[in-house]
């Protein structure tokens, strides 16, 4: 997560609107992803949330 109100780091070149969700650093959602994007990306394998990295 990038605080946009929180500007000492620098924002990636991808993230032009808010939300933006990247995944493996590629833009996969602009604004919120449907509940069947969400299913057709993840179903198979789904995300390990006990180590992703949350940017702040």
């Amino acid at each position: 997560m990038i605080d946009l109100n929180d500007l000492s780091e620098s924002l990636p070149d991808s993230v032009f609107a808010a939300p933006t969700y990247l995944l493996d650093d590629r833009v996969w959602s602009l604004g919120n992803p449907s509940p069947e994007q969400i299913e057709a990306t993840f179903d198979d394998n789904p995300p390990d949330y006990n180590t992703m990295s949350r940017r702040r």
